[in-house]
């Protein structure tokens, strides 16, 4: 699996890991189950994806509503070329997703 696969899918499982608004018929405890499980899975699926690379990633993952995190290879260093690339990728991303928008109205 190539990097770029692998960092198309991380959005994904970034979204499975972010919590909703709870209803108001939810207890909180089935909640926080529910969120332990996601997280192992976002885990599971991070740590897959790096043992198939050809190369090392790090992965940094913050749910900003209850400061969970994950880290993986944390206290790698990497050179900034490397990592400035995502940037350059999001950015160009966004132009792509800005164009299409405008062609569908």
């Amino acid at each position: 699996m190539t990097l770029c696969r692998a960092l198309l899918f991380l959005p994904l499982l970034v979204t499975i890991a972010v919590t909703q608004a709870l209803p108001p018929c939810c207890p909180k405890a089935t909640t926080n189950d529910k969120e332990a499980v996601l997280w192992r899975k976002l885990e599971a699926e991070v740590r897959e994806i790096d043992a198939h690379l050809d190369g090392v990633v790090g992965v940094a993952i913050e749910d900003l509503s209850t400061s969970d995190h994950y880290f993986l290879h944390e206290d790698e260093v990497f050179a900034q070329a490397s990592s400035i690339k995502i940037t350059v990728l999001a950015k160009a991303r966004a132009k792509g997703m800005a164009r299409l928008s405008g062609l569908a109205s």
